[in-house]
Order: structure tokens, then sequence, then C-alpha cells
């Protein structure tokens, strides 16, 4: 197991006994230190990404800031946000900086939504 978001290092994660809210940045659940995985280097990622998702619970602007060229080779991006617990401005200025434009926001709900980009 690991984490996703920055390249090395520990990360710490807080479990909670519903595990669709396990976090890095919700501090009331239990704690546990797991280490990142640098994708770039686990996966062989093939010269073209049709369509990346991405639901990592907040870490949404590590991965932006982290692997440029993951979202270098992908074409369409859907991330789901959660703006109370990252930067969601950065974000969308970060993935225009790269090359997307945002087509539709998916999903609106009360501490976020899911929203498509395409280059």
């Amino acid at each position: 197991p690991g984490m996703i978001g920055s390249r090395n290092g520990t990360g710490i994660m807080y479990e909670f006994k519903h595990h669709g809210l396990n976090s890095a940045f919700r501090k009331n659940g239990l704690q546990k230190f797991i280490p990142f995985i640098d994708l770039t280097k686990k996966l062989v990622l093939p010269e073209k990404i049709d369509l990346l998702k991405c639901d990592i619970e907040g870490s949404e602007l590590n991965f932006i800031e982290n692997y440029p060229d993951i979202l270098s080779k992908t074409r369409i991006a859907v991330f789901e946000f959660h703006p109370e617990l990252c930067d969601y401005k950065k974000c969308i200025a970060l993935l225009a900086k790269n090359g997307f434009a945002r087509k539709k926001i998916l999903q609106r709900y009360e501490h976020g939504s899911v929203e498509e980009f395409q280059r």
C-alpha cells in the first residue's frame, strides 16, 4: 500500500470506519504513516492517456503539482475536488497551465465537485 500525491517520503493517512472518508487532511481519524508511491516509476505509462480519474480525498493539488509528466500525456482528466481540503483555485490554475480547459461540472455537492477537463 502507498499514498499518491508526492513522489517520495512518508505521509500521514487518517483512517475511518467508512474507508471512503480516509484522507491525509481529515485529522480526526486513526493516524497511519504510509510511504508515498512515485507513479511514474511504478507504472509503465503509455505515450497517451485517454482518461485520468483522480479521486484522492484532498490530495488533488499534490498530484497536480507533482505529476506534470502524467498530466502532459493525458487527453481527458476527471477530478473530484475537495475545496475544504485543498486549494481549489490553485488546482484549476495549474490544470490550465498544463493545457487543460474545464469542459463540464459532472456533479456538485455540499463539500466538493467532480469536474471534467480536456486538452
